[in-house]
């Protein structure tokens, strides 16, 4: 029998092999983790985007970051039970110095540790511009330190005690907010793709396609023949990817945005 993981990565496998995701695939899916769900689904939903290959997504590793050995590896046999891979670090810059920026990637860090405390670690993986989503863990959360750790980049203070289903709801978020992130940079990476395959005549083509305007009126605008326009525009098309002018706007403004 497959472990919950090697379903998950079965199923994402099948996702690119196959043009539809045959029942046979999924038929453990209920066994499946809430992150590790959202890993298959995801990968489901992906072979009915625009662009010409699915993502495929891999676990993510989540990395622990405690100075108390023991709270660390509370932390760390929890992150087993969710069928993730999991790396420990006794101190920020342990963490600093190992992490290579792998993705996807969590981080689970305490606040108070000896020399770089969580929230500082926080600020220095933003100058890194490293955005993993991270969950800090703190005794106290006081307003200053909690305004720093939330501008840096964290999504969810958990005050300590702290119960194993805060600390893995926690964590789940993180994992989904992860892979909505690389989502969407792939998408933006996809489209900017797509848009370098049109050659300067096209390109000129596209932007009054997307202002609405008629091949005549087109036509008129470049001083070319109707033919050649409608010529230009099936190309424009096919390059694309897309059946419309309205998904070529779609994927024109994500390859344009900042």
């Amino acid at each position: 029998m497959r472990t919950r993981s090697q379903v998950t990565t079965f199923c994402i496998k099948k996702c690119g092999e196959l043009s539809n995701l045959t029942r046979s695939c999924v038929v453990k899916y209920v066994l499946l983790s809430s992150a590790e769900k959202f890993f298959v689904m995801y990968a489901i939903e992906s072979l009915s985007r625009n662009f010409r290959e699915p993502i495929l997504m891999s676990l993510p590793t989540i990395h622990i970051v405690d100075d108390d050995k023991d709270s660390r590896q509370v932390v760390v046999e929890l992150v087993r039970s969710m069928n993730l891979a999991v790396e420990s670090y006794e101190s920020a810059e342990d963490f600093i110095s190992r992490y290579n920026g792998k993705r996807p990637a969590c981080v689970v860090t305490d606040k108070k540790m000896p020399g770089m405390n969580g929230v500082e670690l926080i600020e220095r993986l933003r100058e890194m511009e490293i955005t993993i989503p991270i969950v800090m863990v703190t005794g106290f959360a006081d307003v200053p330190s909690t305004v720093r750790a939330i501008r840096g980049g964290a999504i969810t203070l958990i005050e300590k005690p702290c119960g194993q289903a805060e600390l893995r709801k926690g964590i789940e978020e993180a994992v989904q907010l992860e892979q909505e992130n690389l989502k969407k940079n792939t998408q933006l990476d996809e489209a900017k793709r797509l848009v370098a395959t049109l050659d300067d005549k096209e390109i000129d083509v596209a932007k009054l396609l997307i202002e609405g305007l008629a091949n005549k009126v087109i036509a008129a605008r470049l001083d070319c023949g109707l033919r050649t326009i409608e010529k230009r525009r099936s190309t424009i098309l096919k390059k694309m990817n897309v059946q419309s002018v309205a998904e070529l706007v779609q994927i024109w403004v994500l390859a344009h945005t900042s």
